[in-house]
């Protein structure tokens, strides 16, 4: 049985009959979680977007001042030792915000890798990238950094 589109849903289809909806399998059986993007914010108007977009000088960046970067309205992370700004990107997600605000103002890395291998980075993101992780590096941002999670990142 292969999952095909149909009527704004999901179906999955025996034959010539539909069997079940995929909001019906069971969440081992659903693959990966995906939300309906507004028209505008699929993959191909991400990436005229992005192509439009002037990437900032990189400059070392510390994890005290990625960590000041974990809302909807202001998210970075790292991956791969990168620092990325994903705010513009967000609403064009296919997990949906919330998947991404997981690793604002964190290092994204390994859920990136679990989920997401096979993308290029870099030409996804490339032009939203503001940096690379750099303890050592001056801290750019103002106030104390924010620290109300348990996570140890540096």
């Amino acid at each position: 049985c292969a999952p095909f589109a149909g009527g704004g849903a999901l179906w999955r289809a025996a034959g010539a009959r539909v069997v079940e909806t995929m909001d019906s399998l069971p969440p081992n059986e659903r693959g990966r979680e995906k939300v309906v993007l507004k028209p505008g914010f699929h993959l191909m108007d991400w990436m005229r977007v992005h192509q439009a977009k002037t990437a900032p000088q990189p400059r070392g960046i510390p994890m005290r001042e990625v960590k000041r970067h974990r809302t909807q309205f202001d998210a970075w992370t790292v991956i791969d030792g990168k620092v990325y700004d994903m705010t513009s990107y967000l609403h064009y997600h296919p997990g949906g915000v919330q998947k991404l605000i997981m690793v604002a103002g964190k290092d994204g890395t390994a859920l990136y890798n679990k989920f997401h291998a096979w993308v290029n980075i870099n030409g996804m993101l490339g032009r939203c990238m503001v940096g690379v992780l750099d303890n050592a590096a001056p801290d750019g941002g103002t106030g104390p950094p924010r620290d109300d999670d348990d996570d140890d990142d540096e």
